[in-house]
């Protein structure tokens, strides 16, 4: 009798909780209704040119999807039409997101039927108006249309069975094709065909053989070959073209691993039999860097193209007008296709080339709407070329500082809305150069855009970062967090309000100032250690005094042209800048400690990362705009990553790779996440000073106390253990991009690489 008292007692609690939710939730939905058509109000209201600018500008100011924009709109414009007399009645009835939407979509005799329910207090779910939208559509669809309907589905349902046998028995046979052409692939890349023709004629026999077995269920399944029709995928296109150059042997030595299509680039013939085999079947391992092209436009000094290039990307063309750039990119890197042309003048034609191209990268003269006479908007003509090409993914960018006027963000949100409209999910952002261990602050605009069929999200890159807690700590910490103080109370706590150092300390991204970045390109001379020569030891000494006391000072800018006067944010920089110099400070020069050296062009040019290798083929300060238009290398690579992510799912160690030199030649140091068996060792003291003794520093001097010393050579040997790998890592995968470029040559240059 206990037991039913009990049940019965939980049974009246529990309906009490719920009727209490439920009368909340009441509550809650009314609000929420109330606000939401508040919200579609706003954007039915809004001026301007069409939805798709309204959509872009609030995606990134409001956190607004498309497609909530354009339900917002859609219930705004239908309140003000349809439902305007019921407007009172949809605010205070507790209708659910879901039921709102679906009622926004629904057609004008539907709404008056829910509205007629509302009206008699019945609550309206939105799987209940579906129903009487379906109800809707069979009572308004003529019947003959309701019984073709029904009889195309019966046939469907009937023929999808036969279909998918044949689908089944193409990838049978198409599965030891793949299997067999990627482990050619792989062989080829290692040189294992070198010395061993026989085994590379058999290789290729087998795999002819049963390419040729393959032929007739994939033409089963897709048709028989003779003329493509426009319309037919490029995947099957490539698929189809693969599978009749291995049946005719036209791989391997003297040919090459490519497909042979025709206006298409780049393309191997392993990748292009990916989609005919079962994903889970076993074979499918991926090589470590899987190929990616990137058509450039306006290539300009290089520095774009280094970072795609250390990012994985290979060029299928680079196309500058620039003639002093164009020499400088060929000059330095003659593998590249570079092409010097407008790229207003370009037919379409010849884009038509480089269709479904990985990436489209871009370094524009200017943002969209903020031309000069010497920097054309080029951003409509780019769409046009986007529109040709239809890259999986494009990356556009430019200066921000340039031009930059109150109609800027407009402007930029008109271009967001017009990309979006080619059919991409596009992303409008601005990166520091100082956060990329560059020693100046500048800001780059990139627009980012991804094809919509790829289910991948770009993120922009992100690295050393703090959350926003942990910089607003750090701000308090410094006593800088209130700014509503004066310029006096700040002196008065012995902070100069004006000295950016502790903004730069707290702030995310790696950090590098002028001491440490440009030593090599300014103090050619240094030897250190002791010299009996008067004038290399004051060298020295002021090198080590200029190293120091401008380690963290960032320089103003990158100038586009000379300056006349001298700047005093100049000289607190390091740097007498009233002339620029080819050659850097020689020993006799220096009289002192405090000497100020004048700018040199590669120092410039190492403040935006090129190498100290990369020859500017321009005269004096022509090189000037070439450097101050430069997207610095590391920060296309960065980027190039993050959209490498998107193409392939494949993640890095960020964190390691900003600080990575970039390099003449492809450096293929990727270090992906995770990194296998390496060790992660805590940055402490006692790694610090295990780093010291391996970097050939006394042990006795690094620990006096003996005691302490038996836990550091501990210590030592993980740190020497985790160097071992390191380098390890680091030359296969050297070695691996070494055969990937001798391969990439062979291709492309079967009589040598030009000079």
């Amino acid at each position: 009798m206990a037991d039913d008292n009990a049940e019965h007692t939980y049974d009246h609690t529990h309906e009490e909780v719920l009727q209490a939710a439920a009368t909340d939730l009441r509550r809650l939905l009314d609000e929420i209704a109330h606000r939401y058509v508040d919200a579609a109000t706003i954007v039915s209201l809004l001026p301007g040119a069409g939805l798709d600018k309204v959509a872009a500008f609030l995606g990134t100011y409001a956190g607004l999807a498309p497609r909530e924009v354009d339900l917002l709109a859609s219930l705004g414009n239908a309140i003000r039409g349809p439902l305007l007399e019921r407007r009172e009645l949809l605010t205070e009835t507790p209708l659910s997101i879901g039921a709102l939407e679906a009622l926004i979509l629904a057609p004008e005799a539907v709404q008056r039927k829910v509205l007629e329910l509302i009206d008699r207090g019945e609550l309206v779910r939105s799987d209940q108006i579906s129903v009487l939208v379906e109800q809707h559509r069979q009572q308004t669809t003529p019947a003959w249309i309701q019984e073709e309907n029904e009889r195309r589905a019966r046939l469907e349902e009937i023929a999808e069975p036969a279909f998918l046998r044949k689908l089944a028995t193409l990838e049978s046979f198409a599965a030891p094709v793949c299997d067999g052409m990627m482990r050619f692939h792989e062989s080829w890349l290692h040189g294992e065909f070198d010395d061993d023709e026989p085994f590379h004629e058999y290789c290729r026999k087998d795999l002819a053989a049963a390419a040729l077995r393959t032929i007739a269920p994939f033409e089963d399944v897709f048709g028989p070959s003779g003329q493509l029709p426009e319309e037919e995928p490029d995947d099957v296109i490539a698929a189809r073209s693969a599978l009749r150059q291995i049946a005719d042997g036209r791989f391997g030595n003297g040919h090459g691993i490519r497909v042979d299509i025709s206006g298409r680039k780049g393309i191997d013939l392993a990748q292009a039999l990916w989609p005919l085999a079962p994903v889970d079947a076993g074979w499918r391992a991926e090589p470590a860097r899987k190929p990616l092209r990137v058509l450039e436009l306006c290539g300009g000094a290089g520095g774009m193209s280094l970072g795609l290039q250390a990012a994985g990307f290979i060029h299928d063309a680079i196309y500058e007008k620039h003639k002093p750039s164009v020499a400088s990119l060929k000059a330095n890197q003659p593998h590249w296709p570079v092409r010097q042309s407008d790229i207003c003048a370009i037919p379409d034609e010849e884009l038509a080339s480089f269709r479904h191209v990985d990436l489209l990268a871009a370094g524009l003269p200017c943002g969209p709407e903020q031309e000069s006479d010497r920097k054309p908007d080029l951003h409509a003509r780019t769409m046009e070329i986007i529109s040709v090409v239809r890259p999986k993914t494009f990356l556009l960018e430019c200066d921000a500082g340039i031009r930059k006027t109150r109609d800027a963000a407009a402007a930029r949100t008109k271009t967001t809305a017009l990309l979006g409209e080619l059919g991409y999910d596009v992303t409008d952002f601005v990166l520091d150069t100082a956060e990329f261990g560059l020693p100046h602050s500048t800001d780059r605009a990139f627009f980012v855009g991804v094809d919509k069929n790829l289910s991948r999200l770009f993120e922009r890159p992100f690295f050393e970062a703090m959350t926003v807690g942990q910089i607003s700590d750090g701000l308090a910490d410094a006593g800088v967090d209130r700014e509503d103080e004066t310029d006096e109370e700040y002196r008065q706590r012995g902070i100069d309000k004006q000295d950016e150092t502790w903004k730069r300390k707290e702030r995310p991204g790696w950090r590098r100032g002028v001491g440490s970045v440009l030593e090599n390109a300014i103090a050619v001379h240094f030897k250190g250690g002791r010299h009996e020569d008067a004038s290399q030891k004051r060298y020295d000494s002021w090198v080590r005094h200029w190293r120091s006391h401008y380690a963290d000072a960032m320089l103003p800018n990158i100038p586009e042209k000379p300056l006349t006067v001298e700047s005093e944010a100049w000289s607190k920089s390091g740097f007498r800048h009233l002339e620029i110099v080819e050659l850097p400070p020689t020993l006799d020069e220096v009289d002192g400690a405090d000497f100020l050296p004048r700018l040199t062009y590669e120092a410039l040019a190492a403040a935006q990362g090129f190498p100290s290798s990369w020859q500017l083929l321009a005269d004096g300060n022509g090189k000037l705009p070439m450097i101050q238009a430069a997207l610095p290398p590391v920060m296309s690579k960065m980027v190039a990553l993050a959209l490498r992510s998107v193409l392939t799912g494949e993640s890095f160690d960020l964190d390691h790779e900003v600080r990575i030199e970039i390099r003449g030649r492809p450096s293929g140091r990727l270090l992906r996440e995770p990194r296998g068996q390496l060790q992660r060792l805590a940055v402490n003291d006692d790694y610090l000073k295990a780093s010291r003794v391996l970097d050939g520093e006394e042990l006795k001097k690094v620990e006096p106390n003996h005691k302490k010393r038996t836990q550091l050579k501990a210590m030592i040997a993980l740190v020497q253990e985790q160097r071992s790998r390191l380098e390890e890592l680091r030359l296969e995968q050297e070695d691996y991009s070494a055969a990937q470029d001798e391969a990439w040559e062979a291709d492309h240059f079967p009589d040598g690489v030009p000079a």
